[in-house]
C-alpha cells in the first residue's frame, strides 16, 4: 500500500510545525516523558497528558511495529511535596498535643493566613482582625470582597477564608488556615527524609492506580528523583566543570551569561530564560536558575560537593534522562505548561553538561484542559479528579473524549462532550456486537458487499495516513464512524447479510480501537453498566413511593414507560411482547 511508504510526522514544539519523526536507530524510539509531581490526586488534565502519550506509544508499537523504550520520571522531591509532608506532620503533632482548637488560636491562625496571602492591605488586615470575633460581620465583609475580585486566585483565597468561618471549630477542618500558624509554632521542627519520601510514595501509588484504571500502560522505566541523587549531582558537577555553573551561598546556579557567550540559545515555544518562581538574591542574573539548593531547616537534604541540599527542579530530569539514555534521545514529552521554564531550562543545562547543541531530537507537548474558561489547575482548585471522573464515565469514554481533539491543542472539560464520546463508543460497540451475530453466515457476494470492502480499504489507507499525520486521532475516529454508518446501512438493507464481509470490517474496527487503547472487553463491564444501574435505582425508588402511597396502576405503567425511554437514550430498546418477556435490542446510532 502506498501509504505505508510515507514518513511519520509529529508536531514538534522546537519548530512549531509538523516535522518528520527521526530516530537515531531506525525502528527504535527512545522516549523520556516528564511524569507527575506526586503530592495530590491527579485530575483529568493530567489524564489527558498521559492518555495522549499512551496512545502515541501504542500507535508506534502496534501500527508502525516500532520498538519504544518509554521512561517516565516521578518527581518525589519538590516544594509542594515538602509543604504537604510538613503540613501532614505538623497537623498530626498539633492534634496530638492540643486535641482542640481554641477561639484565640483560631483568630491568630486566621490573621496569619490572611496576612500571608498578600491580598489584604494593612487596613483590611486590621479590619479583619477587629471583626473576627463577630463571625457574621467578618463573613459579610469577605463576601463583599470576593464579589469584587476579578482573578480566580483571589476569589479562591476569599472562599477559603469564608469557608473556615462556617466550619466547625475542629483542627482537621481548618488545615489551610492553620498552616502558617503551625509553621510559626513548630519553626524548628526537623523531619527526616524518610517522611517526605513516604508521603510522596503514597501519592505515587495513587497516581499509578489512576493510570491503571484509565488503561494507561506502565512505563518501561520509572526513575524517582530521590533514588537518582548521585546521578543528578554528577550532572551538576559537570556543568560547573564546563564553566556554566557557579556556587553561591551553598547553592549552585546555572550561569546563563556564560552559556550565551559561547553558544546560541536553543529554545522551544515562547522562550525567556530563568525561573520566575526562584528568588534572585544569590544569583548573578535573573535568567540564572538553581541547579542545587542549599539545605534549609525542616526540608529534606542530601550530601553534595557544595554541602547539604537538594536538586533544583529542572536538573532532576537532566540527571535521570542522561543516566537512562546517554547523550541523545529521540522524543521528550510533557504538558504544554512545561515549555517554560522547565523544558527550556532542561535544554540549556543538558547541552551545557554535554558541551554540545544536540540532545533531544523532538519535543512534543500536550495542550491544556480548560474548565469554565480557565486552565484546570490544582492551585486554583478548579479541577475534576480522575477518580471522580471514573465514578461517572468509563475509561473508554474518557479516552475517546480526549482522542476526539487534536492532542497538541487546548480543549475544554465539558460534560456534554464526554457524553457525546460515550454515544460514539456505544455506536462502535453496538456494531461490533451486531456484526458478531453474522460471523458464520457467508451470505451473498454482490455489489453491496464489494462496495463495503472497497470502503474498508479506503478507510484503512486513510487511518494509516492519519496516524502518520502527527497522530491525528480525531480524523481516525471520524473515519471509523463513517465505516460503521455504512456497515449498519448495509446490514439494514441486506436480506441475507454476508457475515464474512461484516466480520472483516468488525475485526478492523476492533483492531484500530485496540491500537488506540480503547478497551472494549470485560474490563469495562462495571463502568458500562453504571448508567443502567442508576436508571434502575431511580425506577425502584419511584415504584416504592407509589406503592407506599397506594397509587393507581396507571402510574406504575407510566414509570415503566419512563424507564424504557431512559434505556432508549442509552442505546437499548425494550419492546413489549404482549404477555411474553420484553425483547431487548441494541439501538443503531
Amino acid at each position: 500500500m502506498e501509504g505505508k511508504s510515507k514518513e511519520i510526522t509529529v508536531f514538534d514544539t522546537y519548530t512549531g510545525n509538523k516535522t518528520p519523526l527521526k530516530t537515531e536507530t531506525p525502528g527504535l524510539v527512545r522516549w523520556y516523558s516528564c511524569g507527575p509531581t506526586v503530592y495530590a490526586d491527579a485530575h483529568v488534565g493530567h489524564a489527558r497528558n498521559y492518555i495522549v502519550a499512551d496512545t502515541m506509544r501504542r500507535i508506534l508499537e502496534r501500527h508502525f511495529r516500532m520498538t519504544v523504550v518509554y521512561a517516565m520520571n516521578i518527581t518525589d522531591v519538590d516544594d509542594k511535596i515538602i509543604k504537604g509532608t510538613r503540613r501532614k506532620h505538623l497537623l498530626q503533632k498539633y492534634t496530638d498535643d492540643a486535641k482542640a482548637l481554641s477561639d484565640a488560636v483560631y483568630e491568630e491562625a486566621f490573621h496569619l493566613y490572611a496576612a500571608g496571602t498578600g491580598v489584604f492591605t494593612a487596613a483590611e488586615l486590621e479590619e479583619t482582625k477587629a471583626v473576627l470575633k463577630n463571625k457574621t460581620k467578618a463573613g459579610a465583609m469577605l463576601d463583599q470582597k470576593q464579589a469584587k475580585e476579578a482573578t480566580a486566585e483571589k476569589e479562591l483565597l476569599y472562599r477559603t477564608l469564608r469557608k473556615s468561618l462556617e466550619s466547625e471549630v475542629a483542627i482537621r477542618s481548618q488545615e489551610d488556615i492553620l498552616q502558617p500558624y503551625l509553621e510559626q509554632l513548630y519553626s524548628g521542627e526537623q523531619i527526616p527524609n524518610e517522611k517526605f519520601q513516604d508521603y510522596a510514595d503514597g501519592w505515587r501509588k495513587e497516581f499509578f492506580s489512576d493510570m491503571e484504571s484509565l488503561g494507561v500502560k506502565y512505563p518501561d522505566i520509572t526513575p524517582c528523583v530521590s533514588r537518582y541523587i548521585p546521578q543528578i549531582v554528577a550532572s551538576i558537577a559537570q556543568i560547573v566543570s564546563n564553566g556554566f555553573g557557579y556556587v553561591s551561598s551553598g547553592s549552585v546556579y546555572f550561569d546563563s551569561g556564560a552559556w550565551t557567550e559561547k553558544n546560541t540559545l536553543k529554545k522551544i515555544g515562547s522562550w525567556q530564560a530563568g525561573d520566575p518562581t526562584e528568588p534572585g538574591a544569590d544569583k548573578k542574573a535573573s535568567s540564572d536558575f538553581a541547579l542545587w539548593k542549599a539545605a534549609k531547616k525542616g526540608e529534606p537534604a542530601w550530601a553534595s560537593p557544595w554541602g547539604q541540599g537538594r536538586p533544583g527542579w529542572h536538573i532532576e530530569c537532566t540527571g535521570m534522562a542522561l543516566d537512562i539514555f546517554g547523550e541523545t534521545m529521540d522524543v521528550h514529552t510533557g504538558g504544554i505548561d512545561l515549555v517554560f521554564p522547565h523544558h527550556n531550562n532542561e535544554i540549556l543545562q543538558t547541552e551545557a553538561c554535554l558541551n554540545t547543541c544536540k540532545w533531544a531530537t523532538h519535543f512534543l507537548h500536550t495542550g491544556h484542559v480548560h474548565i469554565r474558561g480557565q486552565k484546570m489547575s490544582k492551585s486554583l482548585k478548579n479541577f475534576v479528579t480522575i477518580k471522580t471522573a471514573l465514578e461517572k464515565y468509563s475509561a473508554a469514554a474518557l479516552r475517546v473524549f480526549f482522542l476526539r481533539h487534536s492532542w497538541n491543542a487546548p480543549m475544554s472539560w465539558v460534560e456534554e462532550d464526554v457524553q457525546a464520546a460515550e454515544k460514539l463508543l456505544r455506536t462502535f460497540t453496538n456494531f461490533l456486537e451486531t456484526a458478531s451475530t453474522h460471523s458464520k453466515d457467508p451470505g451473498q457476494y454482490a455489489e453491496p458487499e464489494k462496495e463495503l470492502l472497497s470502503l474498508l480499504g479506503e478507510t484503512a489507507a486513510a487511518v494509516d495516513g492519519s496516524f502518520r499525520d502527527s497522530f491525528n486521532t480525531p480524523a481516525v475516529l471520524l473515519r471509523l464512524g463513517e465505516l460503521v454508518t455504512a456497515s449498519n446501512s448495509y446490514l439494514a438493507r441486506a436480506a441475507q447479510p454476508n457475515g464474512l464481509v461484516t466480520g472483516k470490517v468488525s475485526d478492523y474496527i476492533g483492531e484500530v480501537l485496540s491500537t488506540l487503547g480503547v478497551p472494549l472487553g470485560d474490563s469495562n463491564t462495571k463502568q458500562d453498566a453504571l448508567p443502567f444501574i442508576r436508571c434502575s435505582a431511580v425506577f425502584r425508588e419511584k415504584v416504592r413511593q407509589l406503592a407506599r402511597a397506594k397509587q393507581p396502576h396507571s402510574q406504575f405503567f407510566g414509570e415503566c414507560d419512563s424507564l424504557r425511554s431512559e434505556f432508549l437514550k442509552l442505546g437499548v430498546s425494550l419492546e413489549d411482547a404482549g404477555t411474553q418477556e420484553s425483547s431487548i435490542k441494541f439501538k443503531r446510532n
